[in-house]
């Protein structure tokens, strides 16, 4: 086998050992071995191109036995975990919990993540793209530490000492006033559609009776976009309608979820409250929570 006289990483490579085109085992080359399953007699259909061929397809077929392995799987397995080891996960320098949220006061584009100097923040996106001054800009601790403060003031720390019945109750009683609002736009909308319904009608039959008038058949065209209009207005009231009542129990849950994700997942929770952020060219942030 010859003397061991190299390392890479945490693979001994013997002296004079080369890849089957001659060059030098480096860490990537193990890493494309050790991805392999040929190896285990593994052979793969639609694995992808080779910059993706190690991403999960949901059209890859996968047939065990196809070939003949060269090692047991228990080695190879082995191999791949020191591999793993031996290799540093490549982190994100930033992180940017807002991304997604924020919008540019000036011009209304969402804003996109990029450096103000050397300093991480958030640009607007039409700015960026077209060289253009005067719109948002803002730092990204600044933002950060503003709209995280809010959230813990204005709905965490709110709900501590909150007397989650009586919250419960006002929930529910501004749920059943949505409801019954709901329900009267619906009564209203469902009138209008039977009202186009029996105008179409007579629509159709006038026309087969002969009536040849060009202002009908633009009328008609009309009623039946209205009638399409008024059929996904209801379908989504109807939606609305089928809103759940809370408890006080369930209520107490989200507040114990929203303190969690508070110090574990940023993003979740900013995602999870606020329907946008408005930064206006004068440094002012308007925080729109959605509409629960």
């Amino acid at each position: 086998m010859g003397t061991v006289n190299f390392m890479i990483e945490r693979f001994y490579i013997p002296e004079g050992y080369r890849t089957r085109r001659g060059n030098k085992w480096t860490v990537s080359a193990l890493y494309e071995m050790f991805q392999n399953e040929k190896y285990i007699g593994i052979f793969t259909f639609n694995k992808g191109r080779k910059r993706n061929y190690h991403a999960k397809r949901d059209d890859t077929i996968r047939v065990p036995g196809a070939v003949p392995a060269i090692i047991s799987k228990e080695l190879w397995e082995k191999a791949r975990g020191k591999l793993k080891l031996g290799i540093r996960k490549v982190r994100k320098r930033y992180e940017y919990p807002l991304k997604g949220l924020l919008f540019c006061g000036v011009c209304g584009s969402p804003m996109t993540t990029g450096t103000a100097g050397k300093y991480p923040s958030y640009i607007c996106t039409k700015a960026k793209r077209e060289h253009l001054k005067g719109h948002a800009k803002i730092g990204k601790k600044k933002i950060e530490e503003y709209v995280f403060n809010k959230i813990k003031h204005e709905i965490i720390d709110k709900l501590k000492d909150a007397d989650f019945q009586r919250l419960t109750e006002q929930i529910n009683l501004h749920i059943a006033e949505q409801t019954f609002e709901t329900s009267s736009e619906i009564e209203k909308l469902s009138k209008e559609l039977a009202e186009i319904k029996t105008k179409i009608q007579r629509g159709v039959e006038a026309i087969l009776a002969g009536v040849d008038i060009p202002e009908l058949k633009e009328t008609m065209e009309q009623l039946k976009q209205r009638q399409e209009q008024i059929k996904k207005e209801l379908l989504s009231l109807k939606t609305k309608v089928q809103k759940e009542f809370v408890t006080p129990d369930q209520l107490q849950k989200v507040w114990e979820k929203l303190k969690e994700l508070m110090q574990t997942d940023k993003e979740r929770l900013a995602k999870t409250l606020i329907d946008k952020i408005i930064v206006h060219k004068d440094g002012y942030i308007e925080v729109l929570y959605k509409g629960y």
